[in-house]
């Protein structure tokens, strides 16, 4: 169960679109959870992610695209290759076994 229906979803989806964060009066964790039930639930289809997000939120899709395999550290002055446990995880979001039979996961790269 998601925790959340479909209908609270789209309303919920609206107010986020119609109304400014600072009125709306939600904390950064709770935010992160309504998000995940409305991607969950199928009100929000396509959601962006950083990397340390693929490792803390429960959800996955049937398409993942990892538009990069190196980020910029900014004290290094460089780019460096995402570790492989890194990849793994983010790949890993492209299964959904209750609703696919397959999971699709792009990587572009440079």
């Amino acid at each position: 169960s998601s925790g959340i229906n479909a209908e609270y979803g789209r309303r919920c989806a609206r107010r986020c679109l119609t109304e400014s964060p600072t009125r709306m009066r939600v904390s950064p964790n709770h935010e992160r959870t309504i998000v995940d039930q409305l991607f969950e639930i199928g009100a929000i289809q396509v959601m962006v992610s950083t990397r340390q997000l693929a490792w803390g939120s429960p959800i996955a899709g049937h398409l993942v695209i990892i538009m990069d395999t190196q980020y910029y550290d900014g004290k290094e002055h460089r780019y460096v290759d995402y570790p492989i446990t890194d990849m793994l995880q983010m790949v890993g979001r492209a299964n959904r076994p209750l609703h696919d039979q397959n999971g699709v996961c792009v990587v572009m790269c440079q």
